[in-house]
């Protein structure tokens, strides 16, 4: 199921292990994938919760006023999913099958949460009111208008389970960190990528972020005649499982 996943969707689950480690939980909760979704702050899951007039800092710090914050985890504990965001998970094969869609995006996410109603996450959107099937319909809306706003699955690396997603990426935190420090070789993320800034030169990449947090290797993107990139190390030499 995961190698449905566009390349955000994966994304949005490192950044839920991230916020876990920030809060100190022993496993990654609900409230972790929807800060993670919100965290990687892009596509379709901003125009819906634009479109529900619903603030992003709001939701955070609702969801901090509601969670302790704990003693912050290392990046290198492994951190399991918890038995509501299993279930969220499966839900976003449906919400992707019931819409006809052949990949899984953080849109997916996000009304795979709303329906997991008893789950912190799910409770804090729908006292926002958000629901599943207003959220729904004005996705389906904004894909009419729009179609070619409908995401592709990631290509780069196929993943077995969303689990071995985030221990291959649990070491982005302190690779970022590190390069941050070094004032010769600014780091910026955007557009699912890394980009350097060097002073009075524009950016340079875009680079894959895969090969940079898992190997922390530069290597740079090829654009595909659709307009895509892609890497072409990952798609070649990258091992699949």
């Amino acid at each position: 199921m995961f190698e449905r996943y566009t390349e955000r969707a994966r994304r949005g689950l490192f950044f839920a292990r991230y916020e876990a480690t920030e809060f100190g939980s022993p496993t990654i909760e609900s409230e972790h994938l929807l800060l993670g979704l919100i965290r990687e702050g892009n596509g379709l899951t901003r125009r819906l919760f634009a479109g529900a007039n619903v603030d992003l800092e709001t939701v955070r710090k609702e969801i901090e006023r509601r969670v302790p914050m704990g003693e912050k985890m290392p990046t290198s504990v492994e951190i399991p999913f918890s038995a509501a965001v299993k279930r969220i998970l499966n839900h976003t094969a449906a919400e992707a099958d019931r819409l006809g869609h052949s990949y899984i995006g953080t849109e997916h996410l996000l009304l795979a949460i709303l329906r997991e109603e008893r789950s912190l996450a799910g409770a804090v959107l729908l006292d926002m009111g958000l629901r599943a099937d207003e959220v729904r319909k004005h996705l389906i809306t904004l894909l009419n208008e729009q179609p070619e706003m409908e995401a592709q699955p990631a290509t780069e690396i196929r993943l077995d389970t969303a689990e071995r997603l985030v221990q291959e990426n649990a070491r982005l935190r302190t690779f970022i960190e590190d390069m941050l420090k070094d004032p010769g070789l600014p780091i910026e993320f955007r557009d699912n990528a890394y980009w350097l800034r060097r002073e009075g030169q524009a950016a340079e990449g875009p680079y894959c972020s895969l090969c940079f947090d898992i190997d922390r290797r530069f290597v740079r993107k090829l654009t595909a005649p659709d307009g895509t990139t892609f890497c072409e190390y990952c798609t070649h030499h990258r091992p699949r499982s």
